[in-house]
């Protein structure tokens, strides 16, 4: 019970958290800068989905696909 009460305090403290530093941002930044910025992280994000996509897509032919081609003695 205790690691979900802690658990639940920290969510609402990172949320509140990022909210607060997004509001600030918000009087520092122009709409053009937030733009940037969104699109690099959904750069970033693309780019990390990819690259796990690639590694299942890897391990998955090096053991499902790749054995099954060899021929059985």
């Amino acid at each position: 019970m205790l690691f979900f009460v802690g658990f639940f305090v920290g969510a609402v403290l990172w949320c509140v958290a990022i909210s607060a530093s997004i509001r600030w941002g918000r009087r520092w930044l122009r709409p053009g800068m937030f733009r940037w910025i969104n699109a690099l992280c959904g750069l970033a994000l693309g780019y990390f989905g990819v690259r796990v996509l690639w590694a299942t897509a890897q391990e998955w032919l090096e053991h499902q696909v790749l054995p099954s081609l060899k021929p059985t003695r």
